[in-house]
């Protein structure tokens, strides 16, 4: 009877620790998830990312779709790229800071298997259930006290200062501190609980203060509301993402906008249903992301709406609903409609899509996407048309209107060989009306690749770019052919690059001819764990003049004492010549050091300097020296069980971490120069079941990792258009105990 009166007890006190175990009463059952739930909104703005999502890994995220050959390579060490974003906080993912924006990464209703034929193998939560809900259990009735007794949980308090200077032809400054809390809390009666506060102080010189402000969000995830819905709940300012089925494409993307309000989620076996409402803003700032609703005007709400109806069908709708908002610089109410119809079939390996959208004003917009996988082949295709007054959401959210085109591309792989090409068609200026210009638009590319040996590989590619003359207003008629070839051979003493490109421009305003030849070698240097050199020749001939620039370059970094000293550095020499105003020499330093000095202390430090940097202002180009200085202290501490490991266990003993940076490749030689801005708020996928956004310099990091061959890929949901990667499929790589691998992921121009 007392076994009894405790359980009713329990129950009824929710969050409270479960009673002690007797012979009337049971253990929880553990909780099997064969699903994972989808999220509520994408990744949001591009801050440092500090948390991992381990979600169900019987489900994973959707497998990315491969294009054209990979260039990205597993590499040892730490990143150390000198660049001029301002500089943020390391990647942490042992943390308890809450995820910018989303909480869980998840399939669409077209991954999700169907009800009556569960997955072979299921995931049972690392965190609570099994033979650590036990755990828990125990240290209740031992009486340990604090959040503990609920469940395991995390806390971070980090304070950052951003400090840069520039002097020469202007002057001016930013200073910028801020401080930030996050917890994360699991519980056993209400899901996981992961809450993130932040405030900010800027000042500047000339100009007003834009970073200033605070910024809030709680997250609770997987809350039963009974035995058949699950509920998610988002509070706060987040990215309110739609449906990936509805808003991702092969060609095509809807964009999310940033609000300040509540979002929730219901989830029973294939259906989802979300709802949101808040005001609309951006995020901002150098130390920490804060909501800001000055810039942007406007209150939204939105009803969305995902089926899968069987193995092969799905569908969805999402709906916005805005008033207020800015569209073409006018206030107005607005609304509209998105949705999406897919049919795959897997034994035949094809799939289709048709999406519509539709706002207020009777303007649509449609496009169809396919995909075909015969044999070694792969081919994507598609059409679209956008009436040219389509509005989205308004103008910082919105899609690219007034264009119809259609696209083609195709892979082909064997052992050694891959070969790619594609073709994208597009007109603009729809409506013929005389006050625009239009275009018609061809872009066309071919590349290949063939490993030669296990030491050597050479890859190529070719690209045409076509612009005519459309209808309205007269333009020049255009022509850029594009040649580049790469060659890399593996030394003892390292792997060399060899790159040689060639460009032509016709037609238009400014024709010339652009020659790039590249030489890189990443050492084998028992002094450092990565040391990289290069040197960059440049001769662009134009109409009027000719401009040169060489450039050298090195990168480095080393650990000390097992990881809790990483000291990392590079720098770029460039001599420039010929020009109006581009002749001179320009340098850039970038010294970062990390520090572990305690168990739950951190510290982090990074300088960089520019110096003879060009930029433009107000159409005249000027000449400074740039100094910018980062610093991070962080405290951090977890309890109720020891940090989980992330990525599925091979049965080898010991952990490693994995980490790499997301980056815009321009000259497509797969390697981070040190004006090749890494791209934030990218999700990296881990084993198809854990994730992480790049931060700020697109860098991510997973830790601890066991030891064995790891998976990892991609989404493109904020990637700009047209960059995406050469090879969307999973890169596979080996870890071994107490090793850092690294695995860069190279955005290329694709209709290059």
């Amino acid at each position: 009877m007392v076994g009894l009166l405790l359980l009713a007890l329990s129950q009824v006190s929710g969050g409270k620790p479960e009673p002690e175990h007797t012979a009337d009463t049971q253990a929880p059952p553990v909780r099997v998830t064969p699903k994972a739930p989808e999220p509520l909104s994408a990744p949001a703005s591009p801050a440092p990312r500090q948390g991992v999502s381990p979600p169900p890994a019987s489900n994973p995220p959707p497998a990315p779709k491969p294009a054209v050959p990979a260039r990205a390579q597993a590499k040892r060490g730490r990143v150390a790229v000198a660049n001029h974003p301002p500089p943020a906080a390391p990647v942490v993912v042992d943390t308890a800071e809450t995820p910018e924006g989303s909480s869980l990464p998840e399939p669409t209703p077209s991954e999700i298997p169907p009800t009556t034929e569960p997955s072979g193998e299921t995931y049972v939560d690392q965190l609570i259930e099994g033979v650590e809900a036990e755990k828990a259990l125990a240290e209740a009735r031992e009486g340990k006290g604090g959040l503990a007794r609920y469940g395991p949980g995390a806390l971070g308090v980090e304070y950052r200062y951003y400090d840069t200077r520039a002097s020469g032809d202007v002057d001016s400054s930013l200073k910028e501190q801020g401080v930030g809390v996050f917890l994360r809390q699991q519980t056993v009666n209400f899901g996981r609980i992961d809450l993130r506060a932040v405030a900010t102080d800027q000042t500047q010189d000339p100009g007003a203060d834009q970073g200033s402000g605070t910024g809030f969000r709680m997250i609770q995830t997987d809350f039963a509301l009974n035995e058949n819905w699950v509920m998610d709940n988002l509070v706060g300012n987040f990215l309110a993402a739609t449906p990936r089925l509805i808003a991702q494409s092969y060609r095509l993307r809807l964009p999310a906008p940033v609000i300040e309000g509540l979002s929730s989620r219901l989830r029973r076996g294939d259906t989802r249903i979300a709802a949101t409402i808040g005001k609309l803003g951006v995020e901002r700032g150098r130390t920490f992301l804060v909501f800001d609703d000055e810039r942007r005007t406007g209150d939204i709400a939105g009803v969305a709406v995902t089926q899968r109806f069987n193995r092969q069908w799905s569908a969805g709708f999402q709906g916005w609903s805005v008033k207020d908002a800015t569209v073409d610089g006018t206030i107005v109410d607005r609304s509209s409609l998105a949705g999406a119809v897919q049919v795959e079939d897997p034994l035949a390996r094809r799939m289709g899509q048709l999406h519509f959208l539709r706002d207020d004003d009777s303007q649509l917009g449609l496009w169809a996407d396919g995909e075909l996988r015969p044999g070694l082949w792969q081919h994507n295709f598609g059409i679209f048309r956008l009436d040219p007054n389509l509005q989205w959401i308004d103008n910082i959210s919105n899609v690219n209107n007034d264009r119809e085109g259609g696209y083609w591309t195709g892979t082909y792989r064997r052992f050694r060989l891959r070969l790619g090409f594609g073709a994208d068609y597009y007109e603009t200026n729809l409506d013929d009306n005389p006050t625009l210009v239009g275009r018609k638009v061809t872009n066309s590319f071919a590349n290949a690749s063939y490993q030669l040996s296990r030491r050597t590989n050479v890859s190529g590619s070719l690209s045409f770019v076509s612009q005519r003359q459309g209808a309205g207003l007269s333009s020049p008629d255009t022509d850029t052919e594009g040649l580049r070839t790469t060659l890399s051979h593996r030394f003892g003493v390292g792997t060399s690059f060899w790159t040689v490109g060639f460009d032509k421009r016709s037609g238009g305003l400014n024709p010339g001819e652009r020659t790039e030849l590249i030489w890189d070698h990443e050492w084998k240097a028992p002094t450092t764990d990565r040391l990289r050199t290069g040197i960059q020749y440049e001769r662009d001939e134009q109409q009027l003049d000719t401009f040169t620039q060489t450039t050298l370059r090195v990168l480095a970094n080393r650990d000390y004492d097992n990881g809790r000293i990483g000291l990392n550095g590079g720098a770029t020499v460039g001599v420039a010549g010929g020009g109006m105003n581009q002749d001179g020499r320009s340098s850039n330093i970038n010294i970062s050091v990390d520090w572990r000095f305690s168990r739950n202390w951190k510290i982090r430090s990074e300088l960089t300097w520019n110096q003879n940097v060009a930029e433009l202002s107000g159409g005249q180009e000027i000449r400074v020296t740039q100094r910018t200085v980062f610093f991070s202290l962080r405290y951090e501490k977890n309890w109720g069980q020891p940090q989980a490991r992330l990525g599925r266990s091979s049965g080898k003993h010991g952990n490693g971490r994995i980490s790499g940076t997301v980056f815009l490749d321009e000259n497509r030689n797969g390697i981070q120069e040190p004006d090749e801005p890494g791209v934030p708020n990218v999700t990296v996928y881990l084993d198809r079941g854990y994730s992480i956004e790049t931060d700020g310099k697109g860098r991510y990091e997973f830790w601890p990792v066991p030891a064995g061959e790891h998976q990892l890929a991609v989404t493109l949901d904020n990637v700009p258009l047209p960059w995406g990667l050469d090879d969307e499929a999973p890169r596979t790589l080996e870890i071994g105990a107490r090793e850092t691998e690294r695995l860069d992921f190279p955005l290329t121009q694709q209709n290059r």
